[in-house]
């Protein structure tokens, strides 16, 4: 399996994590320049939001996709992998934990 946010697809040392967290994130074209602009929408992955609130008049709801990342103990937070669905990112979640079982559970945000 490949990560498509670590390098090499290769997940990172894990031992510092303690958890995992899904989040809806939104993908736009920087307003000066060149490059794209990812925005968390949260509340989406946990459906405390619905995605149609969490956009604006004219946003794209097909530049939406679902970030796992990993949690460390201070709070900092990795990208591991994008994935197109939330079921997907959940897959994805359960993969790492399975191979990585001192981290708890997976936190949809």
């Amino acid at each position: 399996m490949m990560f498509n946010c670590c390098t090499g697809g290769v997940l990172p040392d894990m031992s510092a994590f303690a958890n995992l967290e899904i989040s809806a994130v939104y993908a736009y074209d920087a307003p000066v320049g060149d490059g794209t602009f990812c925005e968390s929408l949260p509340g989406v992955a946990s459906g405390q939001e619905t995605l149609e609130n969490a956009l604006t008049d004219g946003e794209d709801p097909a530049k939406v996709f679902y970030t796992v990342y990993g949690r460390d103990q201070q709070g900092f937070a990795e990208a591991l992998h994008d994935a197109d669905t939330l079921e997907d990112a959940k897959k994805i979640a359960d993969l790492i934990i399975s191979k990585q079982k001192h981290l708890s559970e997976t936190a949809v945000i």
